[in-house]
């Protein structure tokens, strides 16, 4: 007996439902790569082999193709590719190509195949291919994946007719070695809801934007909880315009007739000081575009309720206006999701450079190095109030912040003089996609630990010298750094003391406020400048320590944190291997092969 078209189509939603599930439930993080939400990345780290398993489900019947571009090119040149279908008769396929070096054709066979094929699928429309890589595959066909921003590229056509012009294809940023995990929260949590609603954005490039809200009038609570997972709610029509937003904790006295107080955080005149004290004390959390929800690990959260916890929040949105579009109206903020108290109060730390005319970038430099740091004098604050054993802290995520000209960022973590790690790194950093992420394994910090935040920058395309500073333009050097158990440290950044007076006042050629703008750099000042931030001396930087409860533990001249013994380097995988490869056999196997080929001579055959 037929079936009937309405059960068939049940059914058919019904499978298709269920192999959803199912990949949502196996994986660890899921994204869509493109606008229209038709192709849907799912993905899981394995540390235990240094591998990574995909899933792509794609809205066609037709092949599928998904690639890792180079560096952040998002094209074809040099990508390491993947395609495949499922046939008429249900058989999948997979074959690992890349793309040509110096141009955007049709991908090339690899010699040998890297990317395992696990299984496919194909129902209701749906092509589901499951497949899985090494990290590093030691093939100079294939691409390695590394810790940072990922260009991950993807194409898809209507049939199983490969063909580089038919179908849809494009990139994204991602971050595939991250260890948020997606999913759900638990049933048990409740939330609340913080927003700037119906702001007008002003038609500028740059605009900081600050509200101040008290908790209290959001959210009743009686006892202690802990949020655990921060939602970024940016409604449609701001996307790619609200740039990043930092919540910011207030003194406990802040004056709440400022409450109702909106506007530009720093370049209005009726912005209450009460507010602009605020931006720029203890950071609670900060969302960049590209980033989504951020989830605590599951014995940590930021404590709310408590007698200690915080009651004022100062929101400050960046609003990235480049086309100046006038009357746009938008609704921005977050959902924070809370439970019952974890093991853990949450803090973070705010380090890297100050940014102000102690930041300075010569115009045409293609790998500027800057750098920032978290000093011996502001880190000795730390045995005061941990709990931990030692008076140590534990780091456990991060968030890398530059603007436009960043094109790389990482911290390193020093103790007496020897590294001891490489904490965080992004050799492909993205202005448009800075995402919060877990350290793969928690880190202890200790009382007398140091910090040291370098940032990459290119500015080839620019006339004048780049300078620190809020607007797009101008430049920052941070890391927002997660820890625990809360203590009284929650800023500590460094500013180049020499930099900012002697050679600002040498080399300006109009009034200090005027900036750079028509300063003509030559080599001098290029290599004078680098000697400058090389120096050594105790009155090197300014230490800027500012603890949790907004008290300034000390401004004061430093040495330079400096790193006496550098880690050694890593070993080279595939050197590794290849040596491995052309190891001699042992004499219980090349014995008897020496004697089959003297007896082969012997008998001539």
């Amino acid at each position: 007996m037929a079936c009937h078209p309405l059960l068939q189509a049940l059914f058919c939603f019904f499978l298709a439902a269920l192999v959803t599930a199912d990949l949502t439930d196996e994986y660890d993080h899921a994204a869509y790569l493109d606008p229209e939400e038709n192709y849907k990345l799912y993905w899981s780290v394995k540390d235990a082999d240094k591998s990574i398993h995909f899933a792509v489900e794609v809205n066609t019947t037709g092949w599928v193709g998904f690639g890792i571009s180079a560096g952040l090119s998002g094209n074809m040149k040099g990508a390491d590719l993947v395609v495949g279908w499922v046939d008429s008769q249900g058989k999948g396929y997979l074959k690992d190509y890349h793309g040509k070096q110096d141009e955007n054709t049709w991908p090339i066979l690899d010699k040998k195949q890297d990317y395992d094929f696990v299984g496919s699928s194909e129902s209701n429309s749906v092509t589901v291919l499951r497949f899985k890589r090494k990290l590093v595959t030691c093939d100079n066909e294939d691409r390695d994946i590394p810790l940072g921003t990922v260009k991950v590229i993807y194409a898809f056509g209507k049939d199983d007719t490969l063909n580089y012009h038919s179908g849809s294809r494009g990139a994204r940023s991602l971050n595939l070695l991250n260890y948020v995990k997606t999913g759900p929260p638990p049933k048990t949590a409740k939330y609340f809801e913080v927003l700037s609603r119906n702001v007008m954005v002003p038609a500028t490039r740059t605009t900081y934007w600050c509200q101040a809200f008290k908790l209290a009038d959001i959210v009743t609570l009686r006892e202690k909880q802990h949020i655990i997972e921060i939602e970024p709610l940016i409604e449609m029509k701001a996307r790619g315009v609200v740039h990043h937003i930092i919540i910011y904790i207030c003194k406990d006295t802040f004056n709440e007739t400022h409450l109702n107080v909106t506007g530009s955080c720093y370049r209005n005149r009726n912005m209450p000081p009460s507010i602009r004290e605020c931006a720029g004390l203890s950071v609670m959390h900060a969302w960049a575009i590209g980033n989504a929800n951020f989830k605590y690990p599951d014995h940590v959260g930021w404590p709310i309720g408590a007698k200690d916890s915080m009651k004022f929040i100062v929101i400050e949105t960046h609003f990235d206006n480049p086309t100046k579009t006038p009357d746009l109206v938008v609704t921005s903020g977050f959902r924070f999701y809370y439970d019952k108290p974890r093991m853990y109060d949450a803090s973070m730390l705010t380090m890297g450079v100050r940014f102000s005319n102690g930041l300075i970038i010569p115009p045409k430099q293609e790998n500027w190095i800057s750098s920032g740091a978290c000093t011996k004098a502001c880190s000795s604050h730390i045995n005061q109030s941990s709990a931990l054993p030692g008076g140590e802290i534990k780091l456990f995520a991060f968030s890398l912040h530059a603007h436009t000209a960043g094109k790389g960022i990482w911290t390193k973590h020093i103790r007496n003089g020897k590294e001891i790690a490489e904490l965080m790194r992004n050799d492909n950093y993205d202005f448009n996609y800075q995402q919060s992420q877990l350290l793969r394994k928690e880190v202890s910090f200790k009382a007398g630990d140091e910090l040291i935040t370098y940032c990459k920058y290119n500015t080839m395309k620019r006339e004048d010298a780049t300078v620190g500073g809020l607007s797009t333009e101008d430049e920052m050097c941070l890391n927002f750094i997660l820890y625990y158990p809360r203590v009284d440290l929650s800023v500590c950044l460094t500013e180049d003391r020499r930099v900012r007076h002697n050679f600002t006042m040498k080399y300006q050629n109009t009034a200090y406020s005027t900036g750079w703008k028509g300063v003509k750099w030559n080599n001098t000042m290029v290599n004078e400048l680098k000697t400058l931030y090389s120096y050594q001396g105790k009155d090197a930087v300014y230490s800027y320590c500012v603890g949790d409860s907004a008290k300034i533990h000390h401004k004061e001249l430093q040495y330079r944190p400096t790193i006496k013994e550098p880690l050694p380097p890593e070993k080279d995988v595939c050197a590794t291997e290849t040596s491995n490869a052309l190891l001699p056999m042992p004499n219980f196997i090349m014995i008897p092969f020496l004697a089959i080929l003297v007896i082969c001579k012997f008998m001539k055959i």
